[in-house]
């Protein structure tokens, strides 16, 4: 989401993930800056631009980042047909919140601690390839490599 002379309103950019048929799991937004926007590098690394049309006399320079984000991923949910979630007056549904399984202020000890980090990383892992295990030890190239000064 960045203001530049290739970017599309993004009204139009949602005509345009309709008719791709959306894929979120393939989906990453890169949310400008408010003062400087995104670098040349990252503006490279992405398939479109989009920005949010400011309309009035007088209007904003920018839009907070919270607050872009919001209404670009919501414009983006719509556009991917996403079941919008279930209303009882004027409160979503939520779920019930799961139960604690330990007590509050409970230590574990470092090798428990070190099993839970060791499996949390692994279920990523597998999350970010998919859920196929062969991809596991060829995993892509992390953000922070991509960015990396070079």
């Amino acid at each position: 989401v960045e203001i530049d002379e290739s970017a599309v309103p993004l009204p139009d950019a949602r005509h345009a993930w309709c008719g791709e048929q959306p894929n979120v799991r393939s989906r990453a937004f890169f949310m400008g800056n408010e003062g400087h926007g995104l670098s040349e590098r990252e503006i490279s690394l992405c398939d479109k631009l989009v920005y949010i049309p400011q309309y009035g006399v007088g209007s904003t320079a920018s839009l907070n980042v919270a607050v872009a984000a919001g209404v670009v991923l919501s414009a983006f949910a719509e556009a991917a047909a996403f079941a919008q979630c279930n209303k009882q007056g004027a409160k979503f549904d939520v779920a019930e919140r799961p139960r604690r399984t330990q007590t509050r202020g409970f230590a574990e000890d470092d090798e428990e601690r070190e099993m839970r980090i060791q499996a949390r990383r692994l279920a990523r892992e597998k999350a970010a390839h998919g859920g196929d295990d062969d991809d596991i030890d060829n995993p892509p190239p992390s953000l922070d490599t991509l960015f990396s000064e070079s």
